[in-house]
């Protein structure tokens, strides 16, 4: 009887724990789990940020407190795979894969989340030129905010995240000029390509102004 209570217990906390979480797998392979605490669920994310859900179809999709509905957290990543499949067939391909990378970010914390779609000229024209260290200095961010069940280029409303983007292309303007702490790898493709390395954050850094 024992034996069996046990299991029962097992069974019933197994249960419980899975109908709790879910999984939802982003565009760009990783996952988020949805923690769903009964009024409300926590979208907790691959990097460790995490968004309130309301679990209520009739919540708008923005609050004051910065939640949305799982309702229309279901409308984004349907939206953000539709937009995803849209941008990818005119991005730049190497061997059939697309050279630009796609994820979802709320990056204002409203707890709507924005699609961001990175792309890095150089990598694009001389696809595997830059090593892992040096490839994130050049890439350029573009974003998709959620509005009226789609995505679409933000083109205002976006500066304070702009002008952190600045501040990276400065600072390895500085780390390319002066290479001392670099791998020995970047070292090496620094001296043969530092003027064109330099020009490229120059220009995007004229991008972000």
């Amino acid at each position: 009887m024992k034996p069996l209570l046990t299991f029962l217990i097992l069974t019933v906390f197994i249960n419980s724990y899975v109908i709790a979480q879910s999984v939802i797998v982003n565009p760009d392979g990783t996952h988020s789990t949805v923690i769903n605490n009964g009024s409300t669920s926590v979208i907790v994310n691959p990097d460790g940020t995490h968004s309130t859900l309301i679990n209520n179809e009739n919540t708008p999709a923005s609050t004051n407190s910065g939640s949305i509905s799982l309702a229309a957290a279901g409308n984004i990543w349907s939206a953000g795979e539709q937009m995803i499949a849209k941008l990818k067939k005119t991005a730049p391909k190497h061997d059939g894969v697309s050279l630009r990378s796609y994820s979802f970010q709320d990056i204002d914390n409203d707890g709507v989340y924005e699609l961001l779609e990175k792309m890095n000229r150089i990598e694009e024209t001389s696809a595997g030129l830059l090593n892992i260290e040096l490839s994130p200095a050049f890439e350029f961010v573009k974003i998709y905010k959620f509005k009226n069940g789609r995505f679409t280029e933000c083109l205002t409303g976006c500066a304070d995240y702009f002008s952190t983007r600045v501040y990276h292309y400065q600072f390895w303007k500085k780390q390319i000029s002066n290479p001392v702490n670099l791998t020995a790898d970047s070292k090496a493709l620094i001296k043969s390509n530092k003027t064109l390395f330099i020009n490229e954050l120059d220009r995007l850094i004229q991008e972000m102004k």
